[in-house]
């Protein structure tokens, strides 16, 4: 992207906004508090907090050949925003457009080290430790606790919601590991059970979901980062689940415990560059 010339008082108006940049990023936007917030607002409360780097006059499109005609302040503002989707801290699926979910965890110290991202955390029965600090829970649910009566303290409570066979608001290579167990039922969304309700269903479409699915978490892998792949071939032989995907998994098991003569998979794919 080729930038315009800067001149002496736009490069002044310049480094304050780059000056913003740096302290947004360092206070992780601490000035927006947590909840649900219009990016009007989001700007309000930067601009009330950094008044003196928030300078209305200097447009994007005086910095960059295909600017907009906007404060470049509120570009460096959507920037953060970005960058904080891959953290936790910011999300804006599923709410109506132009509003963004800020969320604060408890592990906020360790925030700037996630590594990992559980793509399908549910209930994270899997999990040794259902709240590492270096993992970004993820789920295209929220369930809360008493949700099945028969487990009262079950619940879904990811830090993101986010659909797997969907585009995902995280940039190229976010995450060194990926946990990704889907689904092993294929059933209408509306079909109801315990059983579909606390693991979830494939969708008549799983064809198309699943690869999509295997494409989108392959692009925010770091390269040589793993990718963990768990499946019981329930409905769906796993000869055919693996043929969706466009690279073999390096290794995989099956549990020794099977019924009906199905077993549960685990499959690691490793993403070394061509």
């Amino acid at each position: 992207m080729k930038k315009k010339p800067i001149y002496p008082m736009e490069n002044i108006k310049l480094n304050a906004v780059k000056l913003l940049s740096k302290k947004l990023s360092k206070d992780g936007l601490k000035c927006v508090p947590e909840g649900v917030h219009h990016i009007n607002e989001i700007y309000d409360l930067v601009k009330a907090t950094y008044p003196e780097l928030c300078d209305d006059t200097l447009l994007c499109k005086d910095v960059c050949s295909c600017g907009a005609n906007q404060p470049e302040w509120k570009h460096r503002v959507r920037n953060i925003m970005t960058r904080l989707k891959n953290k936790g801290r910011a999300t804006k699926g599923l709410l109506a457009r132009g509003y963004w979910r800020i969320s604060w965890r408890e592990a906020d110290q360790y925030m700037d080290e996630i590594a990992i991202l559980d793509a399908t955390c549910g209930g994270r029965m899997i999990w040794f430790n259902k709240n590492h600090p270096n993992t970004l829970y993820m789920d295209v649910r929220s369930m809360p606790n008493g949700t099945l009566t028969t487990q009262p303290n079950w619940a879904v409570k990811p830090d993101v919601i986010g659909d797997w066979s969907k585009k995902l608001d995280f940039p190229d290579w976010s995450f060194h590991h990926i946990c990704w167990d889907i689904p092993h039922v294929v059933a209408e969304p509306n079909e109801k059970s315990i059983i579909l309700t606390k693991y979830g269903v494939l969708n008549p479409t799983w064809e198309k979901d699943v690869a999509n699915g295997f494409k989108e978490l392959w692009r925010v892998l770091k390269p040589y980062g793993t990718l963990n792949f768990k499946y019981a071939d329930i409905d769906i032989k796993v000869s055919k689940m693996l043929s969706l995907f466009p690279v073999q998994p390096l290794y995989g098991t099956r549990t020794k415990k099977a019924v009906n003569g199905h077993g549960t998979y685990w499959f690691t794919f490793v993403k070394i560059p061509e």
